[in-house]
């Protein structure tokens, strides 16, 4: 397990109707990151007789940002650690996906939308690091077949 202060960020109830980035982490010119957890969960299709299967993926290695989404708030985890802000840019519902760099696909799995949230939570020898000056991203590669409100969450540990 590594040393370093852990931020989260999150998004809340976001209609997502396209390809996007649910949730990425831009890592500092001196300080890398690992991910430790991510989500995403949806409020909306409730008793839908719908089961879609969404793709999702973890990317890392890209250079240039996303666009179309927003900045959530960063947080650190320990409260006592008010003053400590985070290095890290976070950005999250990028429709327009970071791109550039050495891309590399680190994860990709399936989620069934009825099944509950999809969850990313590794073994700490399994988390994801990422580099500096690189981002790692929670990806959704292509737009669900109806509009889901959704809701999301990812937490990293600064180097």
């Amino acid at each position: 397990m590594g040393h370093g202060r852990i931020y989260t960020s999150v998004f809340q109830a976001v209609a997502v109707t396209a390809a996007q980035d649910l949730l990425s982490l831009l890592a500092t010119s001196t300080a890398p990151l690992e991910l430790i957890y991510a989500s995403s969960s949806r409020s909306s299709d409730a008793g839908d007789a719908q089961d879609e299967l969404l793709r999702i993926r973890i990317r890392r290695g890209m250079t240039t940002v996303g666009s179309g989404g927003s900045a959530p708030a960063m947080s650190p985890t320990n409260p006592r650690e008010t003053l400590a802000a985070a290095s890290a840019t976070c950005r999250a519902n990028d429709t327009t996906a970071a791109s550039a760099g050495t891309i590399v696909e680190m994860l990709e799995e399936t989620w069934n939308v009825r099944s509950g949230p999809w969850i990313y939570f590794p073994a700490p020898e399994a988390r994801i690091h990422c580099d500096i000056s690189t981002r790692v991203a929670i990806n959704l590669p292509a737009a669900p077949a109806d509009s889901l409100t959704m809701s999301g969450t990812i937490i990293w540990r600064e180097l």
